[in-house]
Order: structure tokens, then C-alpha cells, then sequence
């Protein structure tokens, strides 16, 4: 059999792996490895210090950098920033040097709408290309525009969240291949686009198994607190008094680790095997969302962990996982009542993000006959 060879563009580096969007390319690279799939990487960022992980995965990997002055200037044209910093003319163009223009036994993978300029060169030579949308971006960006307190940092958003809405809308009238990332998501591309759209959970595999006895904080929200939708998510629990808190996770501004102290919060600004601990140990992940957008990573590791989870309606809204967890409805129930009565469930529902399964699914879609 004719080895399947997958060229993946990606956003970002997907190793190391230690947040949303790289946890899910690289779980999804490993487990596209697996099934015998020779993948080639091409990855817009810094290369990783240690490289060998992915070269263990990948057949060839290839790294590009951003550029903040292209993203600035391809505004004042209309193309969304996050577009325009990662120049993609080079990468199909080496791309294309490897392979020629031949489409046999060759598929595209565009991870995030991020690099979607390549989409339609690259259908028009005649490639299977598959965008995973890692969010409707257009929403997720105008939701943080309401929570950003910078001023110029929220114009950025307002600008950004305009110039995507129509990108976004232009690229899914283009495409053939979608894979969502929820099922709201799913729901909402199909009413945009005449694509084949599936729902593909975030690909995701715990580097432990759970630990018993659960014997770490009483009640833990974790999180990247350079994030301002994480940063309204931990004042808004300040405001719902929760007893025995701790919140982990870095770059918490000073204001917000002054607001935490004073409402006797702990604050560690753990990572790596710190995080690590505190997440397998925590008696009860407490996990508020603004935004119903994707599906959270640190959701599926704390139900992974068999601690109770308890969240508002929107962190588990598209994702099937409502059975696993206690849910608060938002920000006006009683959180603590619900902490405190919480237990452990059980999670069948975990079986629809299996990354074998998901893996064999995005190669069936890229070898449909709907799209050679």
C-alpha cells in the first residue's frame, strides 16, 4: 500500500506541547504517526529547543518565522493580523519544491484559520486540503475584546474581530474540508458553508494516570492568567467568595494577585510538574468560562484526573461532556454550595475523544472522493 503523506501548515509549534492549540496538533500528529501517516511539518513560530520530538514524528519539520510588521501593514488592506504575520507564500512555495504539483497520495492539512491564505492555491493544484478551525475565530476574538481592560490593547481586538469576520466568511465559502472543534462550532460552520463539516474533538492524551487520594487544594482553578478571559474568570470567582481556593497558573498581572491575597485566595504561579501535581491532586476543579468558544484542554484534564468538576454551562457548551460535571449556572448560582456537594462521575462520554478514532476519521475525510 501507497504510504498516506500529510503536509500539515501549522500556526503554531506544536511541541512543546503546554497549551490548547499545541496539546491538540501535537496529540493529533502523534496519533496520525501511529496510524502510518508520513507527515511533514511546516510550522510558523520559534523552533523548539529540543526538536527531537517532533522529528520522531515527523518526516521532515520545517519552521518559519512571524512577522509582526506584514501582520501591521496586511490590516490596512483588510487581512486579519494573525493572517498576515505568518507569510505563507514561502512555505507552499517549498512545499511545492518537494512534491511538485502532483496531488497522488499527497493531502493538506491547515491548522487554524491562522493560515488560510494557502487554501485556495493549494485546492486550485489539486490537493485534498482539510482547515481545522480551532475556534470561530471571529467570535472567540470579539469576546475578548469585552474583557480586555488595556485600552489599545481592546481597539486591537475591535479591529481584529471586524477584519476576521469577513476573512472567516470568505474562507469558509472557499473551503471543501472542515473539521470543527466542538459541536456548536460544527453546527454554526454548516449554516456558513457548503463544505463538508465534521466534528473533530481537541486531540488530547494525559500524561498520567489519575491519582488517588486526592489530597491537594480543596477547591483549584488553573489556568494561562496572561489571558484576559482567564483573568475575568478568576475575579469573577473573588466575587463568588469561594472558600479554600487556589488558583495556579503564570502571569497573573499584580493587580489581580493583589485582588486574590486580599480575598484570601492562594496564587501559585505553577507550571510544568508543579501544574502537573496540583491538577492530579485537587479535591475539586472549580472551571468558569466567559466565552463558549472551542472546547477548553484543562476541561478534559481535570475530568481526566476523576475529581469533580465543577463549571458554568458555557465551559462544557459543544462538547458532549455535560454528564461529567456539576454545573453552576454561570455566574449568579452558588458556587460553593455546588463545590461543596460535588462528587466524582462517571464519564463515558470521554470515548468520543479518542485520538485513534478521531485520527483515522480526518484521513477518511481527506480521502473522500467528494474532494479529488
Amino acid at each position: 500500500m501507497t504510504p498516506f503523506s500529510l503536509h500539515i501548515i501549522a500556526l503554531g509549534s506544536p511541541y512543546p506541547a503546554n497549551y490548547g492549540g499545541a496539546i491538540d496538533m501535537y496529540f493529533k500528529i502523534k496519533a496520525l504517526h501511529d496510524l502510518g501517516a508520513q507527515i511533514q511539518l511546516y510550522a510558523f513560530g520559534d523552533p523548539p529547543s529540543d526538536m527531537q520530538p517532533l522529528r520522531n514524528l515527523c518526516k521532515s519539520v520545517h519552521f518559519y518565522p512571524k512577522s509582526p510588521w506584514r501582520g501591521a501593514i496586511k490590516m490596512l488592506f483588510g487581512i486579519p493580523y494573525i493572517v498576515g504575520c505568518r507569510p505563507i507564500k514561502g512555505v507552499v512555495t517549498q512545499m511545492i519544491a518537494e512534491i511538485g504539483t502532483s496531488n497522488s497520495q499527497n493531502a493538506v492539512l491547515l491548522e487554524g484559520l491562522h493560515v488560510g491564505e494557502a487554501l485556495a492555491q493549494l485546492q486550485a493544484l489539486g490537493f485534498p486540503v482539510l482547515l481545522r478551525m480551532h475556534n470561530n475565530e471571529a467570535k472567540y476574538y470579539e469576546a475578548l475584546s469585552h474583557v480586555e481592560r488595556r485600552f489599545w490593547k481592546r481597539l486591537y481586538l475591535r479591529l481584529e474581530t471586524r477584519l476576521l469576520k469577513k476573512y472567516q466568511a470568505e474562507i469558509l465559502q472557499k473551503a471543501k474540508l472542515i473539521a470543527a472543534i466542538s459541536q456548536s462550532e460544527t453546527n454554526y460552520f454548516k449554516t456558513e458553508t457548503e463544505a463538508q463539516v465534521e466534528w473533530i474533538p481537541p486531540f488530547f492524551e494525559s500524561s498520567s494516570a489519575p491519582v488517588f487520594p486526592k489530597n491537594g487544594p480543596k477547591a483549584l482553578y488553573h489556568g494561562n492568567l496572561r489571558v484576559a478571559e482567564n483573568q475575568e474568570a478568576v475575579r469573577l470567582l473573588i466575587k463568588a467568595g469561594i472558600q479554600d481556593l487556589t488558583v495556579a497558573g503564570q502571569g497573573a498581572p499584580q493587580e489581580l494577585i493583589r485582588e486574590m491575597q486580599s480575598s484570601g485566595i492562594t496564587y501559585l504561579p505553577a507550571s510544568g510538574a508543579e501544574m502537573e501535581s496540583l491538577v492530579s491532586t485537587a479535591q475539586v476543579h472549580v472551571l468558569p468560562t466567559l466565552q463558549a468558544t472551542g472546547v477548553k484542554l484543562k476541561l478534559l484534564h481535570a475530568i481526566h484526573t476523576k475529581a469533580p468538576v465543577v463549571c458554568n454551562r458555557a465551559m462544557v457548551e459543544g462538547t458532549g461532556l455535560s454528564d461529567c460535571v456539576t454545573i453552576v449556572e454561570d455566574f449568579g448560582g452558588n458556587w460553593q454550595a455546588a463545590i461543596e456537594a460535588a462528587k466524582p462521575k462517571d464519564c463515558g462520554a470521554l470515548s468520543q475523544y479518542d485520538t485513534k478514532v478521531l485520527a483515522q476519521k480526518l484521513i477518511d475525510m481527506l480521502k473522500s472522493p467528494r474532494v479529488i
